[in-house]
């Protein structure tokens, strides 16, 4: 996900959340709510009109008393993250609009050829980081179930048809993957995500598992033992993790895996 989609999905999710509290805020009640403690208790009073002092006392016994408290307390909770989401969204539309468009790659192909050649970047080119990272040597798993295989766009021969279309989604999208490279996890060994992807933004390496036997109890354990084993080791779904998975009944929605590759990939 690049900055600029950061910035534009949280502006779009402080939006909703402004409109909604604001709605919220004209259907709260009238006043105040003040709170003093009492022995190890609280007590409630209600002030109408800001140049009430005291209140008026509500008794905790009384639900009527009680649901006032609570609309009163969620009023002044709802006003407060109102004032807050607002000065975000500000500050956020601030830094949109004077963002920076340039990056690392623009400067260093902007520089002529006969320089660039002198030039040790302090950024790797991300088209020659992504080459490099594509030629990795490894070697894959060995065995394939009941012998089965399925061939994607690029030519990898894969175990299932759904893998192949994960692969050539992908593919389409332009995002650099590498089919089953080995990742060791502590305290499960030797692992072979379906996918380890590279993210040219965060210049790091996604993995994406994709369950698709989820009916059988036993894949189901072994798949969750995974999931674990991947955030003992600092990996966690919807950051580095990726997760999709299918039933008999539930197949694999090409939308949903373009909407993965749009929100944490791309």
């Amino acid at each position: 996900m690049t900055l600029d989609s950061m910035i534009t999905q949280r502006i779009r999710y402080l939006k909703k959340a402004i409109s909604r509290l604001e709605k919220e805020l004209a259907q709260a009640p009238v006043g105040k709510l003040r709170g003093s403690r009492h022995g190890k208790s609280w007590q409630y009073y209600y002030r109408e009109r800001p140049e009430i002092e005291h209140g008026t006392y509500l008794r905790q016994t009384r639900k009527q008393d009680m649901k006032l408290a609570e609309r009163l307390a969620q009023k002044d909770y709802d006003r407060r993250m109102l004032q807050q989401y607002q000065r975000e969204e500000n500050l956020l539309i601030k830094l949109y609009t004077h963002r920076t468009k340039q990056t690392a790659d623009d400067i260093f192909y902007s520089i002529p050829e006969a320089k660039r050649r002198l030039v040790i970047p302090l950024e790797q080119p991300s088209d020659i980081e992504v080459q490099k990272w594509l030629e990795t040597q490894y070697e894959k798993k060995s065995t394939f179930d009941s012998g089965a295989s399925y061939r994607s766009g690029r030519g990898e021969i894969m175990r299932s048809k759904s893998e192949v279309i994960i692969a050539n989604r992908l593919e389409v999208n332009h995002v650099p993957y590498l089919y089953e490279k080995p990742l060791y996890l502590e305290g499960l060994g030797q692992i072979h995500p379906d996918f380890t992807i590279w993210n040219r933004n965060r210049r790091c390496e996604l993995y994406w598992e994709h369950f698709g036997l989820l009916d059988d109890q036993n894949y189901r354990d072994r798949a969750l033992q995974r999931m674990l084993a991947y955030s003992q080791n600092g990996i966690y779904i919807g950051d580095r993790l990726l997760i999709t998975g299918e039933t008999n009944n539930v197949r694999l929605n090409i939308d949903y895996i373009d909407a993965i590759i749009k929100n944490f990939i791309d």
